[in-house]
């Protein structure tokens, strides 16, 4: 081999002329190089570091399919707003088939419905969304209608509305009942039902929330006569007042009259809420059958007494 820069010999393979520097051509590739190595010999260094990846290959119902996106894996939010959609669907279901048994199921199923399908609305799909939510509206509104049919007609809750309240109120100053009629100074609600010979008359909404209230309960005791009257009359009354009147202190009980009969008064107050109460029994046979009337008045800020209801009292 020689040197082509000063023509002196040198050895086959040498990198350098021994005689004058000169670089000798590289050694050529050795027959049993590999072809992978060839080729990344041979391809420039720009198309190594700019070859792209590989098209994702995605499985699908058919098999693989190549140059195709990959399908989409749920998160845990859309996960949790499938569960909740479907919550609120069922929800409003059960809650209307609820409805045509128990109420309360509704009502409870309804709520829940709402509350639930509401937090979902922004992540889950929102069809599905509105359905649950519409269902749970109805649930609801058919809970609430069943409730309400059931308080109208409960033979239960009915007798002990008429049982507390005894008839409609009416606004009037005078009242006339098979046992007796009378009248009032001022226009009161009155409550008093065909035939019946007990009253309630008061200033306000209701009894509870008035500060002037009269009440007439008219019984019948055939054995009772005029001589033993005023023993059982302070026995009834007292124990009333006890029993029916906590944190109420007996100020006076007497033997007294009203509108001509035998009568025993005991009157009471409450100084911490400001109530006084006066309640008397009276003896009085009338044609309806009854003979025994006990009467209560009672009022705050002032004394209670009988005197308005008696002025005009006319027995039957």
């Amino acid at each position: 081999m020689e040197c082509p820069n000063c023509h002196q010999p040198v050895e086959d393979g040498a990198a350098f002329c021994g005689n004058c520097g000169q670089p000798l051509a590289a050694p050529s590739t050795p027959a049993n190089t590999s072809p992978i190595a060839q080729l990344m010999q041979n391809m420039p260094p720009d198309n190594i570091n700019r070859q792209e990846a590989p098209p994702l290959i995605a499985i699908g119902a058919t098999g693989l399919h190549g140059v195709m996106p990959t399908y989409a894996i749920a998160t845990p939010a859309e996960r949790g707003a499938e569960t909740k959609t479907l919550l609120t669907i069922l929800a409003g279901i059960v809650g209307l088939v609820g409805a045509l048994f128990i109420p309360l199921i509704a009502l409870v199923l309804g709520i829940f419905g709402l509350v639930v399908g509401t937090t979902s609305h922004v992540q889950g799909r929102r069809w599905p969304i509105r359905i649950g939510l519409v269902l749970s509206v109805l649930a609801l509104m058919a809970g609430l209608g069943s409730w309400t049919y059931a308080i109208e007609h409960d033979s239960r809750i009915n007798k002990t509305a008429a049982a507390r309240n005894n008839a409609p109120s009416t606004l009037a100053a005078s009242l006339s009942t098979p046992c007796y009629s009378t009248n009032f100074v001022d226009r009161l609600n009155i409550t008093n039902s065909h035939g019946s010979c007990t009253m309630t008359a008061y200033n306000g909404q209701s009894p509870d929330s008035s500060t002037d209230a009269y009440k007439v309960y008219a019984t019948n005791n055939p054995t009772l006569n005029v001589a033993g009257f005023t023993a059982l009359a302070k026995q009834a009354i007292e124990k009333d007042i006890q029993t029916s009147l906590p944190g109420f202190v007996i100020d006076n009980e007497r033997v007294a009259g009203f509108a001509g009969s035998p009568a025993y008064a005991v009157t009471a107050n409450n100084k911490s809420q400001g109530v006084a109460v006066i309640e008397t029994a009276v003896y009085h046979p009338v044609k309806a059958g009854e003979n025994v009337f006990i009467m209560v008045h009672a009022t705050t800020g002032s004394s209670a007494d009988l005197n308005i209801l008696e002025a005009q009292w006319q027995w039957k």
